[in-house]
């Protein structure tokens, strides 16, 4: 993934957020992030533009390679590049002078953020602190001076984190709070709950306005399992969602939709910019490829 190789201890400078008329298009044409700082910058400006509209509660999706579980078989998973990103989004003009603190899954990892950052020659602002994922890192009755950027909570056998994450906001339900790359869906946790208790979670995770998403698309080539990129779903607070189709180093615009497409629309539009772009091949192979990626897709595309 050579367009999005990422090198620590880059510039500490804040990243410079990208107005409407211009980013993201090529021409008349949407064009799809081409390079980690455009990734990055795309998600920043996400942000301060959801906070310049007075949401609350953010969320941000950026699964770069060695941030998507999907594909750690080729691309592990990269801690650096988790902090790398959590520091571009405090940087957000909008928490500039609020009172921030990075909530990580542990204490450890908490601490090692902060190493990082200082190794590199990154340190984060006099106004960030850092923390774990638990409600009492969180000033109860925090007001709107606070924000929280709670940094890949993720439900795990036994162990319903989303339920820590409802403590938190209900310790400071004024303050700002952004998921980065959350994984609080139910059938995450894989615990026992009612029909009633499922859905009060689905609506504490819906409360969260989705203000940057960045998924590359893949599927799984058979017979040789090899995982390939096939498009891109895109999104930017104030703009449509985007799908793009092709590999990383050619991704075309394709569709896009007022809200988060469903499953099977971007299926659609993926097989059908696929098959465009696709060799010829025996009838066996064309049925085999259409099979593995209609299982792939109905499994590891959507959000």
């Amino acid at each position: 993934m050579a367009n999005y190789t990422f090198v620590s201890g880059v510039s500490n400078s804040p990243l410079r957020i990208q107005r409407r008329s211009t980013i993201c298009m090529s021409g008349d044409r949407p064009s799809a992030p081409s390079s980690l700082e455009e990734v990055l910058v795309g998600a920043v400006t996400g942000v301060t533009y959801g906070i310049e509209g007075g949401l609350k509660r953010l969320r941000v999706t950026v699964l770069l390679p060695g941030l998507n579980d999907k594909v750690e078989n080729m691309f592990p998973f990269n801690e650096e590049l988790l902090f790398f990103v959590t520091r571009a989004l405090a940087t957000s003009q909008a928490l500039d002078t609020l009172h921030l603190k990075l909530l990580f899954e542990s204490t450890g990892q908490a601490a090692s953020a902060r190493t990082y950052y200082e190794k590199t020659g990154n340190p984060t602002g006099e106004n960030v602190s850092y923390g774990s994922l638990l409600p009492k890192e969180v000033r109860e009755g925090g007001g709107e001076g606070d924000a929280y950027i709670l940094v890949s909570p993720q439900n795990r056998t036994g162990d319903p984190v989303i339920l820590d994450v409802e403590k938190i906001l209900n310790r400071a339900p004024d303050a700002i709070h952004i998921l980065l790359n959350p994984k609080l869906e139910h059938n995450q946790a894989n615990i026992a709950a009612s029909i009633v208790e499922t859905d009060r979670r689905r609506g504490l995770i819906e409360s969260f306005k989705e203000v940057y998403h960045y998924r590359p698309l893949y599927v799984v080539k058979r017979p040789t399992l090899e995982t390939a990129q096939v498009g891109l779903l895109h999104y930017q607070y104030g703009r449509p969602w985007r799908v793009f189709t092709g590999s990383e180093e050619d991704l075309t615009f394709a569709d896009e939709f007022e809200s988060l497409p469903g499953r099977g629309q971007i299926s659609k539009v993926v097989e059908t910019g696929t098959e465009k772009n696709r060799e010829p091949q025996s009838e066996e192979e064309v049925q085999a490829i259409k099979q593995s990626e209609q299982q792939f897709l109905g499994d590891a595309m959507m959000p």
